[in-house]
């Protein structure tokens, strides 16, 4: 019921940090979705609150924002740890990134192999 409450506040909300668009815009929740969400909902009660190699390929902010709403949730639980540990999986993620290295790359397939030879190295 929260949670229904939490999505029907921030999924059509205009971010601007999205660009202008809205999470229920540009996602797309699927089953294995929920599943990446319920793993890494375990990982944010229990502590174990860095990603893995398991989880580096296909795991997105959205799947560990959701994650951390269900968490926190939970009956008992301590939503300031559960805050912190998401906190530093969301940070383990933009640190691997490599949009976010020293060249900003806005998306990943804007990256493209340029060859480029010096002109003595041509041949007349």
């Amino acid at each position: 019921m929260s949670a229904d409450l939490v999505a029907d506040a921030i999924m059509p909300h205009r971010a601007k940090a999205l660009e202008g668009q809205s999470l229920a815009w540009i996602q797309n929740w699927r089953n294995h979705d929920e599943q990446r969400v319920q793993q890494l909902r375990l990982r944010l009660a229990t502590g174990v609150g860095s990603l893995t190699e398991e989880f580096a390929s296909g795991t997105y902010a959205a799947h560990v924002v959701a994650a951390g709403v269900v968490a926190g949730l939970a009956e008992g639980s301590d939503v300031r740890k559960i805050f912190d540990r998401m906190l530093r999986m969301l940070k383990q993620m933009h640190d691997r990134n490599p949009a976010w290295g020293p060249l900003f790359i806005r998306h990943r397939g804007d990256v493209v192999p340029r060859f480029h030879y010096p002109l003595s190295a041509r041949k007349t």
